[in-house]
């Protein structure tokens, strides 16, 4: 979440998309390693300052409308003085390509496969995928698990 100087203009201003606002459920933090739970306290701690920035409010309270990318984020928002909010997601697919998808050959069910795309950072939670896949890997004939 960061301050706009397009807020600064006397037009209608949209503010987003916007996120950041989320942070780690505190029964995952036992998952990581002692970096990552540092990190994370520093992470949660920059929220909290940045939340203190005259411009961010600034930015909040100018906002015709901010696209937020989940409810954590729109609660934050609005706290900082935004009055109208719209949810976008951030992954997304065009009508063209649903159209692509549907017309792909059903995949085998008897096989298991999962894949994890996104940055590798402890707080996307790839170890969790990994450890929950872990047994179905491990036991099923032809299970595969890719980054």
């Amino acid at each position: 979440m960061d301050a706009s100087g397009l807020a600064e203009l006397d037009v209608p201003f949209v503010w987003g998309p916007i996120g950041a606002a989320e942070g780690v459920p505190a029964g995952f933090l036992n998952g990581f390693g002692w970096r990552a739970r540092l990190s994370e306290r520093l992470r949660n701690a920059a929220r909290r300052v940045a939340c203190l920035d005259p411009a961010l409010r600034r930015t909040a309270r100018r906002a015709a409308v901010a696209l937020v990318t989940t409810g954590e984020t729109r609660e934050k928002v609005v706290s900082l003085g935004v009055r109208h909010t719209a949810q976008m997601g951030t992954v997304g697919f065009s009508e063209e390509e649903l159209r692509d998808f549907r017309n792909l050959p059903a995949p085998d069910s008897s096989l298991f496969r999962a894949v994890c795309i996104g940055r590798l950072l402890h707080w996307k939670g790839f170890h969790l995928a990994i450890r929950g896949s872990r047994d179905s890997i491990a036991n099923g004939p032809g299970a595969s698990f890719g980054l």
